[in-house]
């Protein structure tokens, strides 16, 4: 069977969604063909023994210029970790925050870098923060560890600070490597916003926008062929004059194989529960010495994750660690950090997600230091491994998708 129509979008994840969104609002007619049987991609929740489990440890800054654009922030009912994180053992706390004294002499008493050091990387942090958009896109493409290195940042802090906290958030254990242009967006963001989740789990921000797309919405629709023209599935011919290809790095790949995607990163998240109580609201950053990166109690901030008010920690590790003899050191460096007895936690799912996030080190290939070109063999190609690894790049780049779709539309 042949369906007409001016657009079709090729995966159903946030790039996808927000492509469709934005081109069904100018009053086209967009098919989405998703392979999976819900929206998300990446992005989704399982509810599991009265818990949300979020594929992975993710979180949405609400600092972030395109959400505020797509989302609706209050719809989410969005829950907020403190600004700040615990650093390792003993745990010292050290905010992003220019206005928290406390944490300051709570981190002069500890035990982790130097007060110095850390003084330097705060100061880094705040002037992202304080920074345009357009200026921190017009600095030098260098790797994050000598930019920081360069701005006084010393290895004992860079070792046992920046990078154990920054392995989690980019999902790699060189975090050194990092082009600094991707970086400084990144901490721009931890400075102005509290990295949140939504009331109903990460879910409900692809559903947000599949919401408004939800007409057009094909589920269970593999791709098998496509070209600027057209997309095959196994029973129907889609016919179009723009296609828009958004699927995962990989995916994209097998269909259009001249996409020479970056390199991605593998994460693996455990969850454990608990019913005693278990502390901390921060997010806790493992030792540089730890297989784990951070540990969030997720029910003190987010008590909608649990239906019973057991506690439900996740403990994230950057890399593949999908056996039980790694679940178990997992549960032990856990308890660890945490403060808690290891018989008082119980893995209750591990989710060892390969692709996890894209690499983006530098130096960057692109002309353009944070974006790769749109068209690729009259194909528009969209996703955070075309942008940015986020949630923002994700949804930016379902914007420049979809004005360009409605460019060559006319």
């Amino acid at each position: 069977m042949s369906v007409e129509c001016d657009a079709v979008v090729v995966g159903a994840g946030v790039a996808g969604l927000t492509a469709a969104k934005h081109i069904t609002a100018a009053g086209r007619d967009v098919v989405v063909l998703e392979q999976a049987s819900a929206a998300g991609g990446r992005i989704s929740t399982d509810r599991v023994d009265g818990f949300l489990l979020d594929r992975g440890f993710q979180l949405l800054n609400p600092a972030y210029p395109a959400a505020q654009r797509n989302l609706d922030l209050a719809a989410l009912q969005l829950q907020s970790f403190p600004k700040g994180a615990r650093i390792g053992v003993p745990a010292t706390v050290l905010s992003l925050s220019a206005f928290s004294p406390q944490s300051w002499y709570r981190l002069a008493r500890g035990k982790v870098a130097s007060v110095r050091g850390l003084s330097a990387l705060v100061r880094y942090a705040l002037r992202c923060g304080w920074s345009e958009p357009a200026r921190l896109r017009q600095r030098p493409d260098l790797p994050l560890g000598a930019t920081l290195r360069e701005h006084g940042v010393d290895d004992a802090t860079l070792t046992e600070v920046a990078y154990p906290f920054l392995a989690g958030v980019f999902g790699q254990d060189d975090p050194g490597a990092v082009s600094r242009n991707y970086a400084d967006f990144v901490l721009r963001s931890f400075v102005r916003g509290r990295p949140a989740v939504p009331s109903q789990g990460m879910q409900a921000i692809p559903d947000q926008l599949a919401s408004s797309s939800a007409g057009a919405l094909r589920y269970d629709s593999p791709v098998r062929r496509l070209t600027s023209q057209g997309v095959h599935t196994d029973d129907e011919e889609f016919r179009c004059r723009a296609v828009v290809l958004a699927t995962d790095a990989a995916s994209a790949t097998a269909l259009l194989p001249s996409l020479r995607p970056r390199p991605m990163n593998d994460l693996t998240t455990w969850y454990f529960t608990s019913g005693t109580e278990v502390p901390y609201r921060e997010l806790i950053v493992a030792p540089a010495d730890s297989m784990l990166c951070n540990i969030a109690v997720m029910t003190n901030t987010a008590p909608t994750y649990s239906a019973d008010g057991r506690a439900l920690i996740a403990a994230s590790a950057v890399g593949l660690w999908p056996t039980a003899e790694a679940a178990e050191l997992a549960r032990e460096q856990t308890a660890v950090l945490l403060g808690v007895a290891p018989h008082l936690l119980a893995e209750t799912a591990r989710y060892p997600i390969a692709d996890a996030l894209p690499r983006f080190d530098s130096p960057r290939p692109s002309a353009d230091p944070l974006r790769n070109p749109l068209l690729r063999e009259g194909i528009y190609v969209i996703g955070d491994h075309q942008d940015t690894p986020s949630i923002q790049g994700a949804m930016v780049s379902g914007e420049r998708g979809a004005a360009a779709v409605l460019a060559a539309l006319g």
